[in-house]
């Protein structure tokens, strides 16, 4: 257990939406590629290697998107723990552009969706402001569950994002996604600090200690074009 509360935050392993470029809500997500079971068996790897000893995880948590939970299934078989699904960490609802081509969903929305984040997208999507909203709901919510813990939580690349807008304290209506990369099993890790370690009346503060560290993957080298038609099965229908 950790003195102070710690939130690791994971982005899923390669998924077949990725690679198709697909919005990959309920229907779109059809799970990781080989690919990407082999990045989410690396992750728990090092997850062991960093938190197998006196430094432990204590509570590990998913997205119950099928690509989430089965890097989340990596995970909790390397570091003994039992995976708790919240939904709230699920990636933005794109509503009836779920399945679709991101082309697609881009080609149709008029104007720049970043400049404009509580336009909705899609027919019965979410805004990017309400998907902060319910992010930071969410991250509070756990955080003061649990209290002086390490939390991992297995989620999206959206919800990376939406945690940095939280905890820095952008408005809500900023400007967003956030330019920023978050790859496949990036390891982001925010803790709960001191603003001022001589002056604890002044509260705590959420400070960035590790942005989309993915060095477990070093020994994967990349696919070239060739080898992911080889690698990869033909996509399936609907």
């Amino acid at each position: 257990m950790t003195a102070a509360t710690e939130l690791l935050l994971v982005r899923h392993a390669e998924a077949w939406c990725n690679v198709e470029d697909v919005v990959g809500g309920p229907h779109g997500c059809r799970g990781l590629t080989p690919r990407g079971r082999e990045q989410a068996r690396l992750l728990g790897a090092g997850l062991r290697a960093r938190y197998g000893g006196t430094e432990r995880v204590d509570v590990l948590c998913s997205s119950p998107r099928l690509r989430a939970a089965q890097t989340a299934e990596a995970v909790s078989g390397a570091l003994g723990l039992p995976v708790r699904p919240v939904p709230e960490f699920r990636e933005q609802d794109l509503g009836e552009a779920d399945g679709l081509s991101r082309t697609v969903l881009h080609a149709g929305f008029d104007g720049n969706p970043v400049s404009e984040p509580w336009r909705v997208p899609a027919p019965g999507a979410e805004s990017w402001s309400a998907y902060v909203i319910r992010v930071a709901a969410a991250l509070t919510a756990l955080a003061e569950a649990h209290q002086g813990r390490r939390v991992l939580v297995v989620t999206h690349g959206e919800a990376v994002n939406a945690a940095h807008h939280f905890f820095l304290g952008l408005p809500r209506d900023w400007p967003g996604p956030l330019p920023l990369t978050v790859d496949n099993t990036g390891v982001t890790r925010w803790r709960e600090e001191p603003w001022d370690r001589h002056r604890p009346a002044l509260g705590l503060r959420w400070d960035l200690r590790t942005h989309n560290d993915t060095a477990h993957l070093t020994p994967i080298p990349p696919l070239a074009p060739a080898q992911l038609k080889s690698s990869y099965p033909a996509p399936e229908s609907g």
